[in-house]
Order: structure tokens, then C-alpha cells, then sequence
């Protein structure tokens, strides 16, 4: 009797450990473009706005839409989003959006921006170099 609780206990942690690694699902249904995996960098001249065009994937057959974008960091005051608001949809096809980036000063600056949509959030990493 006692093996066989055991034996049910272990199969039981098993099965619950076996579900939390299934690699077919998608974390979130929206994903950006492969330059926006990593840690972007733009370069501009202090005051002076350089812009990059952006493309956000809806990958699910959800319709997603932004409900929230946050600008977080250490400089998140020199860089704005143009183009994405709440409530855009975002399409299998690509939504796409550009980013401003203004330096106040010299030097590198750093910002996250956090896309909050219906079925997650996604977080990317960008850096900009003011001259």
C-alpha cells in the first residue's frame, strides 16, 4: 500500500512538472521584428530626432489589440513612440510603428518599451547615442 502511494505521488508530480514545459505554445501572441529582439541602438546629434520603423506580428488566431505602452529606464524621456496607440490592432500581417529617439545629452541612453496587448506584454531593449 505504501509503495503504491509512492509510485501515484511521484506519477502525479510528473504529469503536473510535464505541462509546464510544452514548447508548441506561444508565450504571447504578438512578436516584434528581429530587430527588435535584441538591444537596438540609434545614433543622433543632441536635439535632433532620428526615427526607425518597427514591425509587431500577431502570431495567434486572437484578435490582440495594445492596451497599454510604457517608455521605462534610465532615459525613457528621449525617446516617444509614433504611430501605436491604444487600442491599435495588431495584424498577422504587421503593425507597424516608428520610433523617435532625442537626445538631451551626450552619450548613450537607455530605455525598455513594454507593449501591453490582450494577450500579454511584450518588453523591448533599446539604446540610442547622443553626439
Amino acid at each position: 500500500m505504501k509503495n503504491s502511494n509512492i509510485f501515484l505521488l511521484l506519477l502525479f508530480t510528473l504529469l503536473i512538472f510535464s505541462s509546464c514545459f510544452k514548447d508548441d505554445e506561444p508565450t504571447t501572441c504578438v512578436e516584434a521584428d528581429e530587430i527588435s529582439l535584441g538591444y537596438f541602438q540609434l545614433e543622433s546629434k543632441i536635439h535632433t530626432s532620428k526615427k526607425s520603423e518597427f514591425k509587431l506580428s500577431n502570431v495567434c488566431d486572437v484578435d490582440t489589440r495594445i492596451t497599454e505602452i510604457l517608455l521605462k529606464g534610465d532615459n525613457p524621456k528621449d525617446f516617444s513612440v509614433e504611430g501605436l496607440s491604444i487600442g491599435t490592432s495588431i495584424s498577422r500581417k504587421g503593425t507597424y510603428f516608428n520610433l523617435v529617439f532625442t537626445p538631451t545629452k551626450v552619450g548613450i541612453r537607455k530605455t525598455i518599451i513594454i507593449i501591453r496587448h490582450d494577450t500579454g506584454e511584450l518588453a523591448m531593449y533599446l539604446s540610442g547615442k547622443g553626439i
